[in-house]
């Protein structure tokens, strides 16, 4: 799974439009289209930040491993 797919799968998972799920990261709702677009990856903060609630809300973690591996050795 990529980021794009995780991002959106939280912010369903939690029930919240892209205007509201910016908010939790002080971004605006076309941030977080271009996240969920792949256009754009969130900074390092925001990862961090998207894992603990994923974490609190139980969405499966062990596919960020995968992509953080993946990214990590562009």
């Amino acid at each position: 799974m990529d980021w794009p797919s995780i991002i959106r799968t939280l912010r369903e998972r939690l029930g919240m439009n892209q205007t509201e799920f910016g908010a939790v990261f002080g971004v605006a709702f076309v941030t977080v289209f271009r996240w969920e677009s792949g256009r754009s990856s969130p900074y390092p903060r925001s990862k961090k930040k998207i894992i603990e609630l994923c974490k609190e809300h139980n969405v499966p973690t062990d596919r960020f491993v995968l992509v953080r591996r993946a990214e990590g050795s562009r």
